[in-house]
C-alpha cells in the first residue's frame, strides 16, 4: 500500500487499503505513523484525501500526531494539527513530550487558534458548508450546523451495489433517495433499499475513497455500497490480471 500511494497511484492505493481493512483494523493508522515518521508531508495529505481518519491508530496504539512528536517532526506536528488532529489524544500519557522545534504547549494554541477562527473562513450559502484555508494554507471543508427542517431542501443521492471499479452498463441498476440527516439513518436505507447488512457495508464515491460522514455528501452524488462479498470479487480478478501478465 505504501508504494502504491508513495507513487500516487489512486485507483491501485484505494483498492488495497480497503481489502487491507477487513483484515487489519489498524492499516490507515500504521501508514499515517509510517508517513509521520519518515516526514513526509506530501502523502499525509494525499491518505487523508482518502478518507483516512486524522487521529486513527497503529498497531501500537500510537497516533500520527504523537510520532510527530517522538521524531521531532515539528512541521509534520503542525500540519497534522491545522488537519484536525488531536493534541490531547497524541499526548494522553505524557509521552508526547515537548521537542526544541514544536512544543505541545505550541500545537495547543495552533489548535485553538484552529477552532477560533484565525483560519480564513469562506461560507458557500448553496451547500450549508465552509472552506476553511488553514495557516499552513491547506484547504478543507466543514459542514455547518445543520438547519434542515421539514421544508427544506433535501439533498438527493444515488446508491449502487458494488465497487465503483469494476461497474459496467451491465450492472444493476441504482436507487434514488433522499439523504438522511445522520451516517446510521442512511446506512438503514441501504440496508432496505439494496438488501446489504449497512453497518458492515463501505460506502465510497466513484473515485473509490470511503464515505463515513453525511457531511461530506452533496446533492446528485453517486456512491457505491461494497461488501466482503464485493472486495473478494475485486481481489479474485485482480489476481487473474496479475496471473495474465
Amino acid at each position: 500500500m505504501w508504494q502504491a500511494i508513495a507513487a500516487r497511484h489512486h485507483k491501485v492505493f484505494s483498492i488495497l487499503y480497503h481489502l487491507a481493512r477487513v483484515s487489519t483494523p489498524h492499516a490507515g493508522g500504521d501508514l499515517l505513523c509510517l508517513a509521520a515518521r519518515r516526514g513526509d508531508i506530501d502523502t499525509l495529505r494525499e491518505l487523508l484525501k482518502h478518507g483516512l481518519g486524522v487521529d486513527c491508530e497503529d498497531r501500537n496504539g500510537a497516533t500520527a500526531l504523537r510520532v510527530a512528536l517522538t521524531e521531532g517532526r515539528a512541521d509534520v506536528a503542525r500540519f497534522l494539527v491545522m488537519n484536525g488532529a488531536s493534541v490531547d489524544k497524541a499526548c494522553h500519557d505524557g509521552d508526547g513530550a515537548a521537542t526544541p522545534t514544536a512544543s505541545v504547549a505550541e500545537l495547543r494554541e495552533l489548535a485553538k487558534r484552529r477552532e477560533v477562527g484565525h483560519p480564513i473562513t469562506i461560507y458557500d450559502s448553496s451547500a450549508d458548508s465552509v472552506t476553511v484555508v488553514g495557516s499552513s494554507g491547506d484547504f478543507g471543508q466543514r459542514k455547518l450546523p445543520s438547519k434542515r427542517s421539514d421544508s427544506a431542501h433535501c439533498p438527493r443521492v444515488s446508491i449502487y451495489r458494488g465497487h465503483p471499479f469494476v461497474r459496467n452498463h451491465t450492472s444493476e441498476a441504482g436507487k434514488l433517495i433522499n439523504l438522511p440527516a445522520t451516517m446510521e439513518e442512511f446506512k438503514t436505507i441501504i440496508g432496505e433499499k439494496l438488501k446489504v447488512d449497512g453497518e458492515k457495508a463501505l460506502v465510497l464515491n466513484h473515485e473509490g475513497s470511503e464515505i463515513d460522514s453525511v457531511d461530506v455528501i452533496r446533492d446528485n452524488d453517486k456512491l457505491f455500497i461494497v461488501t466482503e462479498e464485493h472486495m473478494r470479487m475485486l481481489a479474485s480478478m485482480d489476481s487473474v490480471s496479475a496471473t495474465a501478465l
